[in-house]
């Protein structure tokens, strides 16, 4: 758990050498040697500001080294995709780059970590990188929250996103679509009527405020009021069980959802639940 705390403090703690190599300057490798990661997490690049930086990269060479591990046929990228990308639209024949022995788990979580703290991803970008880190490296959300810097609140939210309608992640994916606007559509229970908030958002060119708004009176026609105590159980239930967790109760009867967003987290929450039954 230690090495997690560290993590939450950003890159610099847990790669310090990469902003300070040995010696005092990075290598300079090849471009033709080095090769795209195939585990990175940022899936949209946008041309216009690869466009700048590779204008920027021309002008004043590249300030900030990459970060690339050994691999059998050269090197791959584990952190500085979108210079690398740059550089080689630059027409540049090497880059400043650090060289690191990493295994795939400390590659990916170097990648995600770098990423999301730099705020290159967009929401849907974020959502899959923290579900990852939930699959692969079977942690909770809290400690995801830790690792990345962000309260477990924002992280629970942002992996929320992946239960969402494909058309309103696509507004999200070309940032049509604000966080503050998908939580107020995250609020309405079924994709219907999530559908229909989101199209009305389009529509009427909604404002987050007026989202919020509109999500707020219909929850008052249709929800009655939340006991406390149900409502602290919910909360716990949420933080043993690393996911989002509702209590529907009625006079001392009803159900309790356990939320997922993909078949390995399933899986996960089936295996915990074996392991408390155990």
């Amino acid at each position: 758990m230690a090495e997690r705390k560290v993590l939450g403090r950003g890159l610099r703690a847990l790669i310090p050498e990469a902003e300070q190599p040995e010696g005092g300057s990075p290598h300079f490798l090849p471009i033709a040697r080095i090769r795209s990661n195939p585990s990175q997490p940022r899936v949209h690049f946008d041309p216009a500001a690869l466009e700048e930086l590779k204008a920027s990269i021309r002008r004043s060479g590249i300030v900030q080294p990459v970060l690339v591990r050994p691999k059998s046929d050269g090197y791959e990228i584990v952190c500085g995709e979108r210079r690398f990308r740059a550089a080689q639209a630059a027409g540049l024949l090497e880059i400043p780059a650090v060289v690191r022995e990493m295994n795939d788990e400390e590659a990916l979580r170097c990648s995600i970590v770098e990423n999301v703290q730099r705020d290159d991803l967009n929401p849907i970008e974020q959502a899959r990188a923290y579900q990852r880190l939930v699959e692969e490296f079977r942690m909770k959300q809290e400690e995801v929250a830790e690792v990345v810097g962000k309260d477990r609140s924002s992280v629970t939210n942002t992996i929320r996103l992946l239960g969402l309608p494909k058309p309103i992640q696509d507004a999200l994916i070309r940032r049509e679509l604000t966080m503050g606007h998908a939580r107020a559509i995250l609020s309405k229970g079924t994709d219907t009527e999530r559908l229909a908030l989101f199209e009305e958002i389009r529509r009427s060119n909604l404002t987050v405020r007026e989202t919020e708004g509109i999500s707020r009176t219909s929850k008052k026609k249709t929800t009655p009021p939340r006991d406390e105590a149900v409502r602290r159980v919910e909360e716990e239930l949420q933080r043993i069980l690393g996911t989002k967790v509702r209590i529907a109760d009625r006079k001392g009867k009803g159900k309790i959802v356990v939320e997922y967003y993909s078949p390995a987290e399933r899986e996960r929450l089936i295996r915990l639940f074996r392991t408390t039954r155990g």
